[in-house]
């Protein structure tokens, strides 16, 4: 025994390290209740209230209606040029005036122009009518008399002249302007058949 007792020294001593290391680090970690300080007052950020001007109200309204007006100038353009070439050379031009007529209809509005942006695209669907109308029957009927082609593109090129009426009178009323009158054909419109 005599031999085992410095192993159990040995043992109790590690025994009472381990106890005393449990008592005194548990005492480390003692839940203590934490003092509040207590901070001033701050004062709390109330968010000023956001302004959204009415787009439909007089004085915005100008600024709506050339917004939308641009792609109606465009479309003006692109359709006065088509007018003045040969037509199986106006195939270009009218896929350009379906483009900005896609551009127009993606364009969204406030519920004061929706009048106008409906004249527009009726302006614009009967633009693109016309020439594809005398592009498909000239190209199925490249013979075909002027008389018979007047009879089926005036009635189109009157439809053209009304809706762009319509149109630039809505324009007029938003803008308070005094409309100016589109002249009517005198005898009707002619378009003049490829030879």
């Amino acid at each position: 025994m005599k031999r085992n007792l410095p192993m159990i020294l040995i043992v109790a001593a590690v025994s009472l390290i381990l106890v005393l290391s449990l008592i005194f680090g548990s005492a480390g970690f003692t839940q203590s209740t934490p003092t509040s300080t207590s901070l001033p007052d701050l004062p709390t950020f109330t968010p000023l209230p956001t302004f959204t001007p009415d787009v439909c109200s007089p004085e915005n309204i100008p600024a709506e209606v050339n917004r939308l007006h641009a792609l109606t100038r465009e479309f003006d353009d692109t359709f006065g040029l088509a007018q003045t070439l040969r037509i199986e050379n106006t195939v270009s031009l009218v896929q350009e005036m379906q483009r900005i007529k896609r551009l127009a209809e993606d364009q969204t509005v406030p519920a004061c122009l929706t009048r106008l942006k409906q004249h527009q695209l009726s302006y614009m669907n009967s633009g693109i009518e016309l020439f594809t109308t005398v592009l498909s029957i000239t190209s199925a009927n490249p013979n075909l008399d002027q008389n018979t082609l007047n009879s089926v593109t005036g009635p189109l090129f009157e439809q053209v002249l009304g809706f762009a009426k319509l149109y630039l009178d809505e324009q007029a009323k938003l803008m308070g302007w005094t409309p100016i009158p589109i002249p009517t054909l005198e005898g009707g419109a002619t378009a003049t058949a490829t030879p």
